[in-house]
């Protein structure tokens, strides 16, 4: 009896952890730092473990960051602004980083021009990764598949 029942939770754990096996979790966040005279101001969602975030959508099977920085002109002084997006996505976007990086600064360099925004050497970055909370910096939780997989483990060591 007692090996039929450790038997039977070791494989709805496995099952729990192969069916969450496409689950990803990301920072999501939009953080803007704005350096002028030394004095930096973030407004924003902040870009750290908090941010973390499950994707909802099925096909979303990567952790995403995207940095833009530039040189800047606020009430006659200059100062440099760093924006940092972090959300999920699908690897298949994310393919050809240097086509993306490249489409992202013509349409942030589109924005700012027109909001009338002076700025200079823009800079844009792009990275992927595939982790839960890879993007954040921290290892934020355990994810709860990680877990099934221990106890599985767990289990069937005591059998």
């Amino acid at each position: 009896m007692y090996k039929a029942r450790t038997m039977m939770l070791s494989v709805i754990a496995m099952a729990l952890l192969i069916a969450g096996a496409d689950s990803i979790s990301c920072k999501t966040c939009d953080q803007i730092t704005t350096t002028i005279d030394g004095s930096d101001s973030t407004t924003g969602t902040v870009c750290n473990a908090e941010a973390a975030a499950d994707c909802t959508e099925s096909t979303d099977d990567v952790c995403v960051t995207e940095t833009y920085s530039m040189k800047i002109t606020k009430d006659g002084k200059t100062g440099t602004q760093v924006t940092k997006q972090g959300l999920c996505g699908q690897a298949s976007l994310y393919t050809n980083i240097e086509a993306m990086q490249t489409s992202l600064c013509s349409s942030m360099n589109t924005k700012l021009t027109t909001a009338g925004t002076t700025f200079s050497d823009l800079v844009c970055k792009v990275a992927t990764c595939t982790t839960d909370n890879c993007n954040s910096g921290f290892i934020a939780r355990i994810s709860s598949y990680l877990l099934s997989a221990v106890l599985a483990f767990s289990l069937f060591v005591l059998v």
